[in-house]
């Protein structure tokens, strides 16, 4: 009568907890890429233009491994070296565009906080796998 094989049940328990790491990733990275504008715009940095360095590199990466998650599927080892590599790229652009003072401490800073974002994204992109098998 309660048969284990009743895959309805089953896959309507799947898509909701993909629905949920889906919403949780998408809602993670607008609110980096929503306060990496608002402190630019109204912030009084002390170091001019590092919030768009802190906050909206690293929720524009969030975004593109969710893109990623969908259409394309590169391996579990490649997809942290994806995303860091997309988060640098995104701080050179913001370095060229909008300069800001470049010393140790700031170089530190966006490799730790491109790295954090690196496993971050690929957390996200296990979880997605595992609940799409």
């Amino acid at each position: 009568m309660f048969a284990y094989n009743n895959k309805s049940v089953y896959y309507d328990c799947m898509k909701k907890k993909d629905f949920g790491t889906n919403a949780l990733q998408l809602m993670m990275a607008f609110i980096l890429i929503v306060f990496g504008i608002m402190l630019e715009t109204n912030g009084t940095d002390t170091v001019r233009n590092i919030s768009l360095v802190l906050l909206l590199v690293p929720g524009l990466a969030m975004l593109a491994g969710f893109v990623m998650n969908f259409f394309t599927y590169p391996y579990y080892w490649s997809f942290p070296v994806i995303l860091f590599g997309l988060c640098a790229l995104g701080d050179i652009i913001v370095y060229l565009t909008a300069p800001f003072k470049l010393n140790t401490i700031s170089i530190v800073t966006m490799i730790v906080v491109d790295g954090l974002t690196a496993l971050m994204g690929t957390l996200f992109h296990l979880l997605h796998a595992d609940i799409k098998k």
